[in-house]
């Protein structure tokens, strides 16, 4: 599991694995994401260089955008709904670079986890809560 001090090192690490499956966690949460990396871009926004990429997963209506700033790397989830006129669910998760850990999804110590039977999830679930009566 790899460990990270920058910007510059976790860019290199998510180019590398460009197209894999990676899976990002904090120590000491329950932050786990895992999608499919698209790799990292420089971006120049007004003297500032920003670094930008996405996970694909197979969860219909959920982007997950990845954005490494100076102080940390910036998770950004956005669910959309099925339904017309629901908001989308929008979830910013900002970890700083020593505590981010990222290593590939499919890595023999992940196996047993991911043999595990997961609920299916939709973000509309997100969205829907019963009316109270």
């Amino acid at each position: 599991m790899a460990q990270f001090a920058d910007h510059k090192s976790v860019a290199a690490w998510l180019n590398a694995h460009d197209g894999q499956r990676v899976r990002l966690t904090c120590p000491g949460t329950t932050l786990r994401v895992v999608g499919i990396t698209d790799g990292i871009e420089e971006l120049d926004a007004c003297s500032t260089d920003i670094y930008h990429g996405e996970l694909r997963t197979d969860v219909p209506g959920l982007q997950i955008g990845v954005t490494l700033h100076d102080q940390g790397l910036a998770l950004h989830l956005m669910a959309s709904g099925e339904r017309e006129g629901l908001a989308p669910v929008s979830l910013p998760v900002s970890i700083p670079y020593d505590r981010v850990r990222l290593d590939p999804a499919d890595a023999p110590e992940h196996r047993q986890e991911a043999a595990r039977e997961e609920p299916e999830f939709s973000p509309y679930e997100l969205l829907h809560f019963p009316r109270s009566r």
